[in-house]
């Protein structure tokens, strides 16, 4: 299992891998280049931004248990940009022999129906994420992939829900989604896979171990490849799509290893009492999987969401169709239910995985009847023979074409999705990529709309004209423009929510929690605040209140170290010391509590430090008092001057009294609380409870005509302010 070896399995003696832009963790770009027994291959990756490492559960004693997964190697994801393959880049803990080892597919320009797949291997005698790896080329032939004289319309790959159910209440959270004219709805469609004890076991014995750890991080990186691969296929068909982005996100995997507990792929409960065997493998049937995978999974009790479930198994799948010849029957590879995406009894899949990542197209394939898909030349104008990735009878004699969803998918996708191509529709609300379960302080105007990596001011959401987009930018009309005048800033969005689910196996009552009280919440519970600000997803949760961690020069390289005191005496996690890797914890360095007495610049720009009660974990004491105009943690921020004092509506004009529970402070944004709520510090959005009516004091930019005869300069930009009482009143700048 684990990596299959295809027609051609050599080692890759010259591996190159050139950095073109390089990043945090994981370089933003690369190229790829393998010359090896005469194939030439290159292609060059582009990182997925978005990208988040899925946690892992276990199914234990009728308990699901989140695995901590902190010390193991950290994985990005990447395509490549001329849509010619993806990869997934993992870094080695122990660089003995390179920083980072890959699993990468490249589709072939000479030869149309081969591809190659870039897998790594433990040599003998090594330890997985310890020793070294050997990389090996592998080719493979598209028609070998699977049967492709199999038909899905003979041998039914599908289940249409009942009538009875099709009412049936949708799982939805109502979020509604906004989108700017022009710019595309994106539905994220969160996906769990969950992993049947066939699968743990070869992996097992691909891997040659026992240790329930390595097993469960190759099957992580190996699942994280075959998503991306799948989540390729529905991004290369809709790079142009005016309407709809489909990105399929891989969320969380459940392993089971107690057969016993598999329900769904017991022979005794889904078995065919005719042919228990087939080929030499355990038959299964259809029908009967797909539906006991559905009440295996309403069964347990999770703490996490999910829109669409994939289970995976290395058993051999039978149509119950028992006319047919047992070749037939045996053609069945996935099977899924038509439309089901967010309905709780029918948001679910089943695949045959054999290894070698040989599912990708059926896990692209299943889902796609879930999001409402039929199959190219039923009742729709496509022909099968096009091969798209929806044709009944997938075959690969068009490489070009089984990358991606033919015309007909996507209208599929789309009535199944949008309300009359415009905001997602109730039966599909659950792909909204807009959280409305978010606490207040999440739904920030500027912030929870914009993509700091993009020109765009809609990548993720339609951001509210006007609003800050960039240091020195604004989003106007749909695009991040640079605007004199601007707010200035390292961390232009202040300080983020940070999801408390990022680190898996740390139990957290709140998902969503603000960086003051996260790093309180890491503190009681022997967790490193400093590490956590010197990772991407701490620097992007907590960027301004970070900051103040970026002046600690003694560092701990794992955030469990604090918990990890009494081993700094001749401990060791792997091949390393203790003392080493936690080296603020252990002493092994020394660092002084920052105060104003040190000797430092500790606040930008003028700002006036002042010394504060130490922080829980001892290492910050101070705070910054901001001239006006400027704000932020330690004073990094140059407010917008745009907002002219007579422009704003004076608080004082307010007649109701601002209680301080009730004040929406700016603190959220990484700015004190004394910034809140004055003229000259106003951020531009100043939120203010009053008798239960919430007013949105906002201050945006007027949209610029479209008119031939008004100029479009940005100098020319009219400043408006608008009040809404109401919450559900909409403005230029809508508020969530």
């Amino acid at each position: 299992m684990g990596v299959l070896l295809g027609q051609l399995s050599v080692p890759i003696k010259n591996l190159q891998l050139v950095v073109h832009e390089d990043g945090i963790d994981f370089p933003k770009s690369f190229s790829l280049s393998v010359n090896e027994h005469g194939h030439k291959l290159d292609g060059h990756f582009e990182i997925l931004n978005d990208y988040e490492s899925p946690p892992i559960s276990v199914l234990e004693n009728g308990k699901v248990r989140q695995f901590d997964f902190s010390y193991f190697e950290k994985h990005q994801i990447y395509r490549e940009k001329n849509g010619r393959g993806f990869a997934t880049l993992i870094e080695n803990k122990s660089k003995i022999d390179r920083n980072h080892r890959i699993f990468a597919r490249i589709f072939s320009e000479i030869d149309k129906n081969d591809h190659y797949d870039i897998v790594h291997v433990p040599k003998k005698n090594g330890r997985l994420g310890h020793l070294t790896f050997e990389h090996l080329l592998q080719k493979r032939n598209l028609n070998d992939l699977m049967n492709s004289s199999v038909n899905f319309e003979k041998v039914k790959d599908y289940k249409i829900i009942p009538e009875d159910y099709q009412s049936e209440n949708r799982n939805e959270i109502n979020k509604n989604s906004r989108a700017v004219d022009g710019e595309p709805i994106v539905a994220d469609v969160e996906t769990l896979v969950v992993i049947d004890p066939s699968i743990y076991e070869d992996h097992k014995e691909f891997l040659q171990t026992n240790d329930q750890e390595i097993i469960f991080d190759h099957i992580r990186l190996y699942y994280a490849h075959t998503m991306n691969g799948v989540n390729d296929k529905y991004q290369s068909s809709m790079t142009t799509d005016p309407d709809l982005r489909i990105s399929i996100k891989l969320v969380h995997i459940l392993i089971l290893t107690d057969p016993d507990v598999a329900t769904w792929t017991r022979a005794d409960i889904v078995g065919d009492t005719d042919v228990s065997h087939y080929n030499g493998r355990q038959v299964v049937l259809a029908d009967e999987t797909l539906n006991e995978f559905g009440n295996f999974l309403q069964g347990l009790t999770i703490d996490f969401d999910y829109d669409h479930a994939v289970g995976v198994f290395n058993k051999d799948l039978f149509s119950g169709d028992r006319s047919l010849t047992n070749e037939l029957r045996s053609g069945v590879v996935g099977y899924a239910w038509v439309g089901g995406a967010c309905r709780t009894s029918f948001k679910t899949s089943v695949q045959e995985d054999i290894g070698g990542f040989y599912n990708i197209y059926v896990i692209a394939h299943e889902i796609g009847h879930n999001l409402g898909a039929a199959h190219d030349g039923t009742g729709n104008s496509c022909q099968e023979s096009d091969r798209f990735i929806m044709s009944a009878s997938l075959g690969f004699s068009n490489i070009e074409n089984i990358q991606k969803f033919s015309s007909c998918s996507l209208i599929y996708f789309k009535n199944y999705i949008l309300e009359n191509n415009g905001p997602i529709s109730n039966e599909a609300s659950c792909l909204s990529n807009i959280n409305n379960n978010l606490p207040d302080f999440v739904n920030n105007a500027d912030t929870s709309q914009t993509d700091v990596n993009s020109t765009s001011c809609s990548a993720k959401a339609p951001a509210a004209e006007g609003s800050t987009c960039a240091s020195g930018s604004k989003c106007i009309r749909g695009l991040c423009t640079p605007i004199e005048g601007s707010l200035e800033s390292v961390c232009p969005f202040g300080d983020d929510f940070v999801r408390g689910t990022y680190y898996s196996w740390i139990p957290f009552t709140n998902f969503y929690s603000k960086c003051e009280e996260y790093f309180d919440i890491l503190h009681d519970r022997d967790y490193s605040v400093q590490y956590f600000c010197s990772q991407s997803f701490g620097k992007s949760s907590c960027c301004s209140s970070c900051l103040k961690y970026d002046y600690i020069n003694c560092t701990d390289d794992n955030i469990q170290c604090p918990s990890w005191k009494s081993f700094c005496n001749g401990g060791t996690i792997g091949p390393d010391k203790v003392e080493d890797i936690c080296r603020l914890s252990c002493g092994t360095c020394s660092q002084e509590p920052l105060n104003c007495q040190s000797n430092i610049e500790l606040c930008k720009n003028g700002g006036i430090c002042k010394n504060e009660p130490l922080t829980k974990d001892g290492l910050i004491g101070f705070s910054c008092e901001c001239k006006t105009g400027y704000g932020g943690q330690i004073c990094e921020t140059k407010l917008d001057i745009n907002f002219e004092n007579e422009q704003l509506i004076s608080l004082q004009e307010v007649s109701t009294t601002i209680s301080t529970e009730d004040e929406y402070s700016t603190r959220d944004m990484g700015y004190s609380k004394s910034d809140s709520f004055s003229k000259e510090n106003s951020l531009g959005s100043t939120l203010v409870k009053t008798s239960g009516i919430q007013k949105v004091i906002t201050t945006t930019i007027e949209k610029i005509s479209e008119t031939e005869n008004r100029k479009s300069s940005t100098n020319q930009i009219e400043e408006t302010t608008s009040e809404c009482i109401e919450e559900s009143t909409e403005t230029d700048s809508t508020m969530i």
